[in-house]
């Protein structure tokens, strides 16, 4: 299916309700 997945996968919503992506280097997030 997939090959390769984008880095820029991580999103997480900021307390203002607003969507937050960020590359899975720069954070490290729990999928």
């Amino acid at each position: 299916m997939h090959k390769e997945k984008p880095r820029l996968r991580c999103c997480f919503v900021n307390s203002n309700f607003f969507c937050t992506c960020v590359f899975n280097d720069q954070v490290l997030i729990h999928e």
